[in-house]
């Protein structure tokens, strides 16, 4: 069988098996000869197989060149054993070798054809190398040699069999994968609109406001758990509905029901809520409930039957567009994690190892220097230590920020936390830490963006003169999320922080969020990230 070359010859390129046959049996074989007293003939015949078993492993592919020197491999250690000793050539052994190689890299054909040349040599041989009364014990002999060589033949068969099946099937996994990817871009090139779940909302909700009139909006996603994550809201600060599925209400019914469901809200006896009714109507892909789209008008009277009739094509066209949008934004945050992992890797094989080094090579300097009693070069090589210290703790802080992350079952507040308590251990600050979190979630690329805006503030202030203290305030309550960084630095705000403070409020313009630095009274600097309004949660490049 002719094997398809891009799928095996790369796994036989990296099998080690063939190899390591080739070697121990070729090894054996010498071995042998030698205790058997190693004749100069056998010699010759011990170096030409070892060439051309070299040329054969060399080569190990699926093409014409290979078979021949497979077949000379087989010819020349079957004619050797002949001429040097008969059946009780120790040449013999190397056999297996032979088909075993022919099976693997060529297929089950190879195998048999091999086993075949060397069933047709020992048949000729027994014309010529035994006569008369040796016949019976040679034809014995080399009916072993055949058989054994045979199965081995087909074991290698098999097996370059299963190995050709494992690399065909992953060449068409890469293959599949590249298809999918080249479509994905042809489509993202020819969408009208975008693929980031905020925008897709967003337009979601101003096209319901085309053909309806409502004062308030939101359009909510599904996360992991029984809650819905907000990704779009309009005309309000805060998410006023119970969003929780696993609680009563039209958010619960429209999701199990998958059908629109209304409510009134009468108005409260304080008079500062006025009667309302609310609609949530299904957001559906391929059967399946993905999100709910909520309308709250105002007054007595609720949408008109003419009107949810319009609104309902509008929200089921846009299932499709929201969940693509989503799995986009996932495969692009697990790309982003992936290539941040692979970062912290390398800093922690190189340039970390190596600073770690040198770190060590001075230390043995400081304790030369003290011996000499020059104590102006140990004072200056006690700083040059101290540095490379805080370039260590440095580094380590960094990686430490590649690797935090917002998942699934992580949320904003356990990735923060982490890395809060990561500056306390790695320096000696200390940390002061307040949450206030709840069940519901903002949504995951929103969560990562502030984590990352978090992460550089903490570092600003982990690397100000005179800092002891660290006070990280988290406080989140979506569409709301504010995070306040203080410290009680012996400056206020300095300048050189300004850059920094510059490339924070870059990134929380991507996602709709405020930057504030002040100095901190009485001393220190503070640094506050909200999240909050009107809200278009748009994904931000990472």
């Amino acid at each position: 069988m002719d094997a398809d070359p891009l799928a095996g010859e790369p796994v036989l390129r990296r099998s080690w098996f063939v190899p390591a046959l080739r070697g121990s049996l070729f090894a054996l074989v010498s071995l042998l000869a030698i205790l058997d007293g190693l004749r100069a003939d056998a010699a010759l015949w011990l170096l030409a197989l070892g060439a051309t078993a070299v040329a054969a492993q060399w080569r190990n592919r699926n093409d014409f060149v290979t078979r021949i020197l497979i077949l000379a491999e087989a010819a020349i250690a079957t004619l050797g054993g002949l001429l040097t000793g008969g059946t009780d050539s120790p040449m013999f052994a190397y056999l297996p070798a032979t088909t075993v190689a022919a099976g693997i890299a060529v297929g089950l054909d190879a195998a048999v054809i091999t086993s075949g040349l060397i069933g047709v040599l020992l048949l000729v041989g027994r014309t010529r190398f035994a006569p008369g009364d040796a016949s019976e014990r040679y034809t014995a002999g080399a009916l072993q040699i055949a058989f054994f060589s045979a199965l081995a033949g087909a074991l290698g068969g098999l097996l370059g069999s299963r190995l050709r099946d494992g690399a065909m099937a992953s060449q068409e996994r890469f293959a599949e994968a590249y298809r999918l990817l080249e479509q994905l871009r042809g489509v993202t090139r020819r969408l009208p609109g975008s693929l980031d779940p905020g925008s897709v909302a967003t337009s979601l909700i101003a096209q319901c406001r085309g053909v309806a009139e409502f004062a308030r909006a939101g359009v909510f996603l599904q996360s992991p758990g029984s809650v819905l994550v907000p990704v779009a809201l309009d005309g309000m600060r805060r998410v006023p509905w119970r969003i929780d599925l696993d609680e009563p209400g039209p958010f619960a019914d429209c999701w199990q029901s998958l059908a629109p469901v209304t409510q009134y809200r009468a108005p409260d006896t304080a008079g500062r809520r006025r009667g309302s009714h609310l609609l949530v109507l299904p957001i559906v892909v391929d059967d399946l409930p993905v999100g709910v789209v909520a309308l709250e008008s105002v007054g007595e009277q609720p949408l008109a039957h003419e009107v949810v009739a319009l609104l309902r094509p509008i929200v089921a066209t846009s299932g499709l567009p929201l969940e693509t949008a989503v799995l986009f934004d996932e495969l692009r945050s697990s790309a982003a994690l992936e290539e941040r992992e692979r970062l912290a890797k390398d800093m922690h094989d190189g340039i970390a190892q190596d600073l770690a080094y040198v770190g060590f090579e001075l230390d043995g300097l400081i304790s030369e220097l003290r011996k000499s009693g020059d104590t102006v070069s140990v004072q200056h090589a006690h700083e040059l230590r101290a540095r490379i210290t805080g370039l260590i703790s440095d580094l380590r802080l960094s990686m430490s920020d590649l690797l935090s992350s917002t998942g699934p079952t992580r949320g904003l507040g356990a990735a923060l936390s982490e890395y809060a308590r990561s500056v306390g251990t790695s320096s000696a600050i200390t940390v002061h830490l307040s949450l206030a979190e709840g069940a519901i979630r903002l949504p995951s690329n929103l969560e990562l963006e502030l984590l990352r805006i978090s992460h550089e503030a903490i570092a600003g202030a982990r690397r100000r003169p005179g800092v002891r203290n660290l006070w990280v305030t988290l406080s989140v309550d979506p569409p709301l999320a504010t995070i306040a960084v203080e410290d009680d630095g012996d400056e206020g705000l300095v300048r050189d922080r300004v850059a920094a403070i510059g490339v924070m409020r870059e990134r929380a313009d991507r996602i709709g969020a405020q930057v504030t630095a002040s100095s901190r009274v009485p001393r220190g600097a503070r640094v506050q990230i909200e999240v909050g309004g009107s809200v278009n949660v748009e994904s931000a490049s990472r």
